[in-house]
């Protein structure tokens, strides 16, 4: 496909299934009135640490 993803990445799957982590937040445009940017890393969780 020539990026980085692979098949598996665009599968679907329960979002429940990801850990997350808020990696920054960001003020996109005036600061006064500026829109909120969130970025953050979502990994799958392994089998053991999945969440019943």
């Amino acid at each position: 496909m020539g990026t980085d993803f692979s098949y598996d990445d665009m599968a679907t799957r329960d979002v429940d299934d990801d850990e997350r982590q808020l990696l920054r937040e960001d003020t996109v445009g005036d600061q006064a009135v500026g829109d909120r940017e969130h970025s953050q890393e979502a990994r799958r969780r392994t089998t053991s640490t999945r969440r019943r």
